[in-house]
């Protein structure tokens, strides 16, 4: 019997053209199956088909998925931010000969986050489908990959499970062989346990006798137990 678990991670990474892309996979125990995404700005098209590929291949679990995408710096255009460097000169400027304060320079003013931009060209529909196309097979690379996770833990499991079954079994075989279980022996236990519960000295009634009588014999049976553990 297969048995697939509800937990596992995948990765599948790749490049395509300027681009490097990275999909993650994570899945974790749950009664349904629930879907997280993280595709980023720009990349929300393929949540649709996302979804559509992972409720075929998979029932139960939570799984979330990022995809996290990046332009290779070097080639990169970059274009200065001109207002926001001379509002940065200008207030500079105001502070100029303030004691503790000292002059920035140029290249510590272009340092500052946002004053240099990067110019993402778009792509040409030849280039763009391309793109689409790797992160299309990226992404059926990982859903492979988190199912065959999910596939070798739940192995793992049911190997540990058919352990634990296995000698369960074999331990109900050596009880229900037991000689404690033999009729002969069923009633000698039955008759010394009797024997304590009169000689504990309070006289007991009739019916109240019969009932711990019956309680004894039932608590010495254990053929019904048995039975069930072997359906």
């Amino acid at each position: 019997m297969k048995v697939n678990s509800m937990t596992g991670f995948a990765c599948a990474e790749g490049r395509d053209g300027d681009l490097d892309w990275v999909w993650e996979a994570k899945s974790v125990n749950g009664r349904g199956l629930d879907l997280r995404c993280r595709l980023g700005s720009g990349f929300d098209s393929f949540e649709p088909a996302l979804r559509k590929a992972v409720a075929s291949r998979f029932i139960r679990g939570n799984i979330s998925i990022a995809l996290r995408v990046t332009r290779q710096a070097s080639n990169q255009t970059v274009q200065i931010n001109r207002n926001l460097l001379n509002d940065l000169i200008a207030l500079a400027g105001e502070y100029r000969g303030t004691e503790g304060i000292e002059r920035p320079g140029l290249d510590g003013l272009l340092a500052l986050r946002g004053v240099i931009e990067p110019v993402n060209e778009p792509a040409g529909e030849n280039v763009a489908a391309a793109i689409d196309k790797a992160l299309v097979a990226g992404m059926t690379e990982l859903l492979d990959g988190l199912s065959s996770a999910r596939a070798e833990e739940g192995a793992s499991l049911m190997k540990i499970v058919s352990g634990h079954l296995a000698k369960m079994e074999s331990l109900a075989t050596q009880v229900a062989e037991s000689a404690a279980l033999r009729p002969d022996a069923a009633k000698k236990r039955l008759a010394s346990q009797v024997a304590s519960l009169l000689e504990a000295g309070a006289p007991v009634p009739q019916e109240r006798l019969i009932q711990e009588l019956a309680l004894l014999a039932v608590k010495g049976d254990i053929r019904e137990e048995l039975d069930r553990l072997s359906t």
